[in-house]
């Protein structure tokens, strides 16, 4: 045999249905490679079992989705790729393993949808980080105001998507360790619906949740509306806690007249 062929036999061992790659025997028995492969053959087997030089198919072709421990991929005439059945695999073998790969990927199914419908459910933002742009309670962006103001000014900074975080968002950042020790978030808008208006008065804001939130960040009054603005920031205790501010009894006021970035969320 030549040298080059040793080459080659490297390279059969993605297409060879039988070689047993890192060695010249298989099951014990000496397997003489071919002498006459040439330059853009590899080995594969025949319908004998027998080793033999085949050329690869010309140009560029998809590489076939072979059934695991089953197939192999090989070309038997230079001309395709495709998927043949290991000549030394047991038949009732191959069947159980390909029953084995059907139950896998039906499983694999199911864990997914169960993921996808947890995921729905439990579903919180990332915090991508606070805006350069400062802005009152009443935001607009564009044609878009409110939330929806709040949103393009996020997305305009953080990419399509991005969206103020709401108290929740925040918490389960921390939470999950997404905010660390190390940061630092500045007072920022985010968005609550407490129901609590922080007056003394009783107002109708008090039912429809607009009290925390500058009448859905549409106001920059202050007289029956206020915000909510977060911060991650060393506490009185010594550690980095979050401090929701709001109402205005200073000095954790959030007036819908302050000027403030957005704690932005993806």
């Amino acid at each position: 045999m030549r040298t080059s062929n040793k080459k080659l036999y490297l390279v059969a061992c993605l297409f060879a249905p039988l070689m047993a790659c890192g060695s010249d025997t298989t099951g014990g028995t000496q397997v003489k490679l071919p002498d006459n492969c040439t330059s853009g053959q590899v080995l594969t087997t025949d319908e004998n079992a027998q080793l033999v030089c085949t050329t690869l198919p010309v140009g560029s072709q998809v590489l076939k989705d072979c059934d695991p421990l089953v197939q192999a991929i090989t070309s038997l005439d230079g001309a395709t790729i495709v998927c043949t059945d290991r000549n030394n695999e047991n038949p009732g073998g191959a069947d159980a393993v390909r029953t084995v790969n059907q139950v896998s990927n039906t499983l694999n199914t199911i864990e997914t949808t169960v993921n996808n419908l947890l995921g729905s459910r439990l579903t919180y933002g990332e915090f991508k980080g606070v805006t350069t742009a400062m802005t009152n309670g009443n935001i607009v962006m564009g044609a878009s105001r409110g939330i929806a103001g709040a949103a393009a000014v996020c997305a305009a900074q953080f990419g399509a998507g991005a969206y103020m975080c709401s108290v929740y968002d925040m918490y389960m950042n921390v939470a999950r360790g997404k905010i660390k020790d190390t940061d630092s978030v500045a007072k920022s808008w985010v968005y609550m619906q407490s129901w609590k208006d922080p007056t003394s008065s009783v107002s109708p804001t008090i039912t429809v949740g607009l009290s925390d939130n500058c009448a859905s960040y549409t106001s920059s009054g202050n007289t029956t509306y206020y915000g909510t603005a977060v911060e991650w920031t060393t506490l009185s205790s010594g550690s980095k806690g979050l401090k929701f501010n709001a109402g205005n009894v200073a000095p954790n006021t959030a007036l819908c007249s302050d000027m403030l970035p957005i704690a932005c969320c993806l």
